[in-house]
């Protein structure tokens, strides 16, 4: 690939190094694990994976309110509502591809937790890295996005399928009902994408155009069912793809986003459309705008019905919130940050 670029990519597989935090039930690679890939570079993105990690456990019902130490951080009170729900509770196994000088880090801030159904794997990220950065790419985020095209051969082969979240987004349901979303595959499908809110029609109209609307799919979550993608050697289709786009444009310009597009429009039978409301992206007004959600307080025990809301089929209730933008929740000047813009009249958004 890319011979007239430079030299031939070939993919090394590196050594994983795996660590259980708190002792682990027999059931922790079973069927019920639910696989979630992370890259992460730098101490921001750690601490961004953290709280997103967080944010999944509590839609999970694992904050432990009835503690006295745990108490002052409950978020929200009591509800008044009598219809609970028992939130699923699979383990988590996270494979954190990652700078090796944040596993200590990271190791610290999980065992701290002493969590029996929280494995971590983790990933070397910088041979990944350094094999991405020969493909020729003008994104701002740089190499490591267009790595994760290769997670299908960096995981380890009993990994059958896997969530890939950006560190910079908020969980507000249980991660079984995302999981769930691979039973609705046909035998074709193997990779899932949210389309990019960022539409070129301030109307958000081009609702119709298939497989995808010009401005293509976001890269903030990918459903990749990992077994089917090896099967039909994803190695060398993706590289053989990533050739074809680079021949028509010379550099890509959105990373791997660009790629994925790119792909699905030559292979629609390969992609699920995934629901916007699992990665509803908040950088720009006309994003938000294609996309109202609502996101009410609630405890992960308390039915959606609870809430008037979830009768107007106008708008959905918000799953998984991305924050593609400069300014991070919890970071410095988040508090001050500018409103993307004000809503249209009639849209409920959060």
């Amino acid at each position: 690939l890319f011979q007239s670029r430079g030299p031939i990519i070939t993919l090394r597989k590196e050594s994983r190094f795996n660590w259980k935090v708190g002792p682990l039930t027999s059931k922790v690679q079973s069927n019920d694990t639910i696989h979630i890939t992370q890259f992460i570079r730098g101490t921001r993105a750690a601490l961004r994976a953290i709280t997103m990690l967080k944010s999944l456990l509590y839609f999970q019902n694992r904050f432990h309110s009835n503690t006295s130490n745990c108490t002052p951080f409950e978020p929200f009170g009591n509800s008044s509502c009598a219809e609970k729900i028992h939130p699923p509770q699979n383990i988590i196994h996270m494979h954190l591809v990652c700078d090796r000088n944040l596993w200590t880090m990271l190791e610290s801030q999980l065992q701290n937790c002493s969590l029996p159904y929280l494995k971590c794997s983790f990933y070397d990220v910088e041979s990944y890295v350094n094999f991405a950065q020969r493909i020729p790419n003008g994104h701002i985020t740089g190499p490591t996005p267009v790595a994760k095209l290769w997670i299908p051969y960096i995981l380890p082969p009993w990994v059958i399928k896997t969530i890939v979240p950006d560190s910079d987004m908020l969980w507000n349901e249980n991660p079984l009902m995302l999981w769930k979303i691979f039973e609705q595959f046909n035998p074709t499908q193997m990779i899932e994408l949210a389309w990019e809110q960022q539409s070129y029609d301030p109307l958000c109209s081009e609702d119709q155009i298939k497989p995808l609307p010009s401005s293509g799919v976001n890269g903030g979550l990918v459903l990749m069912h990992l077994e089917r993608m090896r099967n039909i050697r994803w190695d060398v289709t993706i590289e053989q793809f990533i050739q074809l786009r680079l021949d028509q444009v010379g550099i890509l310009g959105e990373g791997e986003q660009e790629v994925y597009s790119f792909l699905i429009r030559m292979k629609p039978d390969w992609y699920y459309r995934i629901p916007c409301e699992w990665n509803t992206q908040v950088y720009s007004a006309v994003a938000v705008h294609c996309c109202p959600i609502i996101w009410p307080d609630r405890r992960p025990d308390v039915s959606h019905r609870c809430f008037d809301v979830a009768d107007n089929k106008s708008f959905v209730i918000g799953a998984l919130v991305h924050y593609d933008t400069p300014l991070k929740p919890e970071e410095p000047g988040w508090e001050n940050s500018v409103v993307a813009g004000t809503p249209r009249s009639g849209d409920v958004l959060t």
